[in-house]
């Protein structure tokens, strides 16, 4: 994995790949799946690693349909951010079917979102 960059432009037919840290409490990782359930992304892939740093804790890894630019996934991610420990987008890349429906607008991950469109790391 590089460092951050600018993704490749939405073709329609894309996966997104992030990895997510989620506090060690009941029902978390329902709750970050729930984000994408609500929208409508159909995720491909989900694989958990230990974190190494403290006994019960995981890593997600996580493939769904769609690209970053895609509203639907646009807002998981800001989602995510807002309710996750740690977000790491890995990268959108054209491949697979598209889908997913806009949801309301939040101002401090709206920003998150835009540095990880554009490559910053805000």
């Amino acid at each position: 994995v590089g460092a951050p960059g600018v993704p490749p432009a939405r073709t329609g037919a894309d996966r997104t790949s992030v990895v997510l840290r989620l506090d060690n409490e009941p029902g978390a990782l329902v709750a970050a799946m729930t984000e994408l359930s609500i929208r409508g992304i159909d995720l491909t892939r989900i694989e958990s690693r230990p974190t190494r740093t403290e006994l019960g804790t995981y890593k997600f890894f996580l493939d769904c349909v769609g690209h970053i630019a895609d509203e639907a996934v646009g807002e998981a991610l800001k989602a995510l951010h807002r309710r996750c420990a740690e977000v790491r987008y890995l990268g959108s890349w054209p491949t697979g079917a598209a889908a997913g429906a806009p949801p309301p607008e939040f101002d401090e991950a709206a920003r998150w979102l835009q540095a990880r469109r554009t490559g910053g790391s805000a």
